[in-house]
């Protein structure tokens, strides 16, 4: 228990000395760095590519939906094919 405490308490001396350790402005939240811009256009096209393959997902699955429902509706009422049948013709 006392070595983890010493371990902790050397890191933590460590992280409040060096000025490397500091966050940087994005980190800051300053709103008028290039940065904080950057990475903020850069969550947003994430999100629109996202959701742009997952809607484009949903519409082939919608189309095939759609192409049963109408082969199905299609081949219900269709007349039997004959070619297929063991019954000479008259």
């Amino acid at each position: 228990m006392r070595r983890l405490f010493i371990i902790l308490s050397a890191l933590l001396v460590l992280a409040a000395v060096c000025p490397d350790a500091m966050a940087c402005s994005i980190c800051q939240g300053d709103p008028d760095s290039g940065l904080t811009q950057g990475a903020q256009a850069g969550v947003i096209l994430m999100i629109v590519v996202t959701y742009a393959v997952l809607f484009s997902f949903a519409g082939v699955m919608a189309m095939w939906f759609v192409r049963a429902r109408r082969i199905r509706a299609v081949g219900a009422s269709a007349p039997p094919d004959r070619s297929t049948t063991d019954s000479p013709d008259p």
